[in-house]
């Protein structure tokens, strides 16, 4: 595809896909930035507003990590400016995400719940289902909330395949 991958961490990583540069670099040359590190106490909103302005005019934030690690404020801000294209989430500062989020029906944010524990074949055991039941071919619905549900039980007002939530 022609695409040149840059990655940061603390160092670099022998047989790492891409190149190594520190994360002032990455922000300013990459078009897409995608997150994928633990929640600490170092990383605990490491993309504020501060981050977003070195982000390259134009990119586009993914954030498949974890919720706070992003400032939601600071990225509404830099989409509103138009400073960011648009961001992917999955995570939030607060899950479920509550129905009057800014972030929720924002035309420059796909925002989708975490559905890589919701595969059927990454759980077993009753503890695990919250017994939704999208369909009446389909397997229940496993639940990342070991689930104190304010799941709707109508397949139609939840669907993850189509981001409503």
């Amino acid at each position: 595809l022609g695409c040149r991958v840059l990655y940061t961490a603390r160092g670099p990583k022998p047989g790492a896909v891409g190149t190594f540069v520190p994360l002032d670099r990455l922000l300013a040359e990459a078009d897409i930035v995608s997150l994928h590190v633990p929640l600490t106490a170092a990383t605990e909103r490491m993309i504020g507003a501060e981050a977003l302005a070195r982000m390259k005019p134009g990119a586009i934030l993914i954030n498949g990590a974890r919720g706070p690690i992003v400032q939601e404020r600071a990225l509404l801000d830099a989409l509103e400016s138009g400073r960011l294209r648009a961001a992917g989430l999955d995570v939030f500062d607060v899950e479920p995400l509550p129905p009057d989020s800014p972030l929720r029906g924002h035309p420059r944010i796909l925002a989708l719940p975490q559905t890589l524990t919701l595969a059927y074949e990454s759980k077993s055991g009753p503890e695990t289902s919250c017994g939704f039941a999208p369909g009446p071919d389909e397997k229940p619905h496993l639940c990342r909330r070991r689930c104190g549900s304010s799941h709707k039980k109508d397949s139609r007002t939840v669907k993850t395949s189509t981001g409503n939530f």
